[in-house]
């Protein structure tokens, strides 16, 4: 495929950004059900 390493390296760096942003905003969610 044509895929170096410095691309997986950028895919994988999105990935765990927007795992750790879904993260926050189920803490979040979960923190705010609580409150109610």
């Amino acid at each position: 495929m044509g895929v170096d390493s410095r691309e997986l390296g950028k895919i994988a760096m999105i990935f765990s950004t927007l795992r750790g942003v879904a993260q926050l905003l189920r803490g979040f969610c979960g923190s705010e059900r609580l409150n109610a």
